[in-house]
């Protein structure tokens, strides 16, 4: 018995001394390195060359890239090289390079030497590529000729991402991220730095890794250059004056689901085929401007009026047209001249009137960038003529 509790007594204090308390002690670093986690990157070490038909004087070397996802190693010699190839390779008489592909491998580029440098590893640019990108671990050589091919090399510590303790200024410093020795962001400027874009959405970046909530003077002039869309949804409220301004390419600036301009944004210089749209009833109360083409996709509500004498839309009253003779048949005309000219007589005049006296009809005789001829005509015995006329006209 008391041999028994020794035995128990010993294997107690075995434990203890093996799972002693721990207390961790903290660790005190300036900088700390993650490399990235990746498969082993192994060069291919089983592969083999075989003659297939013929021999001939032939000596040609292989090599090998073996490519993974982040990036390529090697080129490794097939060994050994083949001695007694065929001088020309076809489908009956060709070189077989077999290989297996490592764990974690995406392909292999087979690549072939011959000549003075034929034991030298090909490098940089070269014309010197049998097979590309191959997953099936066969490459049959037929031809004489190769392929080009750029030889890269990789290193792997490029992707190390460190954080660092550093010193931006008197009495502060930051921890900060980075990349083969490139700054990615600084952590310490992400609590001030990034803050919640609100309602608005949009967070505006003021310095290198800083970022506030950005206000509408942030937004004084948007393009495009490509083919992107800039879209402003969710009923946008622009109160200062915005520019919308030189789509160049065939992107388009939406503003879609009711905006609201309370002063004087400027759409301009739509020079290719994008377009800014103003979709689902817009309200405009500033003064705007427009320059090229403006898609309404809805209902255009005006709620004062559409101004007279603009190049590209007119519109004038004319009171006290001629009076034609009493008979019916007879014409007289009259002339009006618009405030402003057009550019050109590229323009649609529509023009319709009040009669004065008689059974008028009317008609335009002719037009010019500056002026509209009109003709009364009389439909009964008495003059006709009208008490005003009403014309309007859009340019083409």
């Amino acid at each position: 018995m008391k041999r028994l509790a020794l035995c128990l007594l010993i294997l107690c204090a075995c434990a203890v001394a093996q799972n002693p308390s721990v207390n961790p002690q903290p660790v005190t670093a300036s900088s700390v390195t993650f490399p990235p986690i990746t498969p082993a990157l192994d060069p291919i070490t089983n592969a083999s060359v075989s003659r297939i038909g013929n021999p001939g004087p032939a000596r040609y070397c292989y090599w090998l890239v073996t490519n993974y996802q982040v990036g390529p190693v090697g080129p490794t010699k097939v060994r050994p090289c083949i001695t007694n190839a065929a001088g020309t390779l076809s489908s009956s008489n060709y070189d077989q390079v077999s290989f297996n592909l490592p764990p974690g491998a995406v392909s292999v580029d087979v690549l072939r030497t011959t000549g003075s440098g034929i034991d030298q590893a090909p490098k940089g640019s070269c014309a010197c590529a049998v097979a590309t990108a191959n997953t099936t671990g066969t490459v049959q050589d037929q031809s004489n000729s190769l392929s080009g091919y750029t030889v890269s090399s990789f290193d792997i510590s490029v992707l190390n991402i460190g954080l660092t303790n550093e010193v931006v200024g008197a009495g502060a410093s930051h921890l900060k991220l980075r990349q083969n020795g490139q700054l990615v962001g600084d952590i310490s400027a992400l609590a001030n730095g990034l803050a919640d874009p609100g309602a608005n959405g949009i967070v505006f970046r003021s310095a290198a890794n800083t970022t506030r909530p950005a206000v509408l003077g942030d937004v004084t002039a948007l393009g495009s250059t490509g083919t992107g869309n800039l879209v402003l949804a969710n009923a946008p409220t622009f109160t200062a004056n915005p520019t919308f301004a030189s789509q160049t390419g065939t992107g388009a600036v939406v503003l879609a689901n009711a905006p609201t301009f309370t002063a004087n944004p400027t759409f301009a210089s739509q020079t290719g085929s994008g377009a800014v749209v103003l979709a689902n009833a817009p309200t405009i109360t500033g003064t705007t401007s427009f320059s090229n083409q403006v898609n309404f996709n809805g209902e255009l509500a005006v709620n004062v009026g559409i101004l007279p004498g603009e190049a590209g839309y007119k519109s004038i009253r004319i009171s006290g047209t001629c009076t034609t003779a009493a008979s019916a048949g007879s014409t007289c005309t009259f002339t009006t001249t618009w405030p402003t000219a057009f550019p050109d007589a590229n323009y649609t005049p529509v023009c319709t009137g009040i009669p004065g006296t008689g059974v008028p009809a009317l008609n335009i005789s002719s037009f010019s960038a500056s002026q509209i001829v009109l003709q009364v005509v009389a439909l009964t015995g008495v003059g006709a003529s009208y008490a005003t006329v009403d014309c309007v006209a859009p340019h083409d």
